[in-house]
């Protein structure tokens, strides 16, 4: 066995999957053993219908004992306690998200530093660049109506 634990999603999935495959198999027996009879029916038509229900049945016999053996599976998991809970794990994972979204956003403001950098170097005339937290509120831009809102200019209508 493994020794992985196993999330629940998949045994749900699989769960749901073997609900759907014994709900084809028993609309295909009753749709087998409720077609018409026809007025010529023979014996021949009598036992294709019989032999189409036998297959069907033994289908819905298989996808039966696959979900015994999937109920047998979450059983064992539960006792031997391999049966992932849900939510659990998901600590660990949202660590490693976030330590990767650290890593990845202090990357970005390096490379956005070297670049801001670059740009200042390319210009001739004098400024002054500094790092550090933003003072007062930035003014929100396209909002009129907003007190202190910067509106964006209007471009001129003209049809060409």
């Amino acid at each position: 066995m493994d020794k992985e634990p196993i999330a629940p999603d998949d045994l749900l999935e699989q769960s749901d999957r073997l609900m759907a495959k014994t709900l084809a198999a028993f609309s295909a027996i009753i749709q087998a053993g409720t077609g018409p009879i026809e007025d010529s029916a023979s014996t021949g038509a009598a036992v294709f219908n019989s032999m189409a229900m036998e297959i069907q049945m033994n289908g819905l016999i298989k996808v039966t004992e696959d979900l015994l053996a999937l109920t047998r599976q979450l059983r064992e998991l539960w006792v031997v306690g391999r049966l992932k809970m849900v939510g659990e794990g998901e600590g660990e994972t949202q660590q490693l998200i976030k330590g990767d979204a650290a890593r990845y956003f202090e990357t970005l403001n390096v490379l956005r530093r070297a670049e801001r950098l670059r740009e200042i170097a390319a210009y001739s005339g004098s400024i002054e660049y500094s790092e550090g937290p933003m003072r007062g509120n930035p003014m929100p831009l396209g909002m009129p109506g907003v007190p202190g809102g910067l509106v964006a200019p209007a471009q001129s209508g003209g049809r060409v």
